[in-house]
């Protein structure tokens, strides 16, 4: 049975996934390497996996190591400005910067919907940007 989790604020948060059902790591650069050593946990207890995939050089390795262990990667964008910030500023000083390129990954029993898809192992952040913006 797939779970199907509809909202993008429902993703790391999803009711009934208890404890321990979702993993984040801040490693710079060394997610690839992060989920090799964490194989047992993830193949154990099959948590949602929000991973850093910014790093050109390095994303086609990661986008592997994702797929090779079942999951389904969706890319998740987070500009920097957000319009309804609590100060009300509207000017964008972040404009000319590209947002943070992250994956949500979905373990083989669940289905997430309303993120677009990594389209693969070649697939890159530039590219699924450019998809999104045309």
């Amino acid at each position: 049975m797939k779970r199907r989790v509809g909202t993008r604020t429902g993703y790391l948060g999803a009711a009934g996934l208890g404890s321990g059902a979702r993993r984040q790591n801040d490693v710079e650069g060394m997610e690839r390497e992060v989920l090799m050593g964490a194989d047992t946990l993830i193949r154990t207890h099959h948590p949602i996996l929000f991973i850093e995939n910014n790093l050109l050089e390095r994303s086609r390795e990661l986008i592997k190591a994702v797929l090779q262990l079942g999951y389904t990667p969706l890319w998740y964008f987070s500009p920097y400005f957000n319009p309804q910030n609590h100060r009300g500023e509207s000017k964008n000083v972040f404009e000319n910067h590209v947002p943070e390129a992250n994956m949500v990954c979905a373990p083989p029993h669940m289905e997430l919907r309303g993120l677009p898809p990594v389209e693969g192992p070649n697939d890159n952040w530039k590219a699924a940007w450019k998809r999104l913006r045309r």
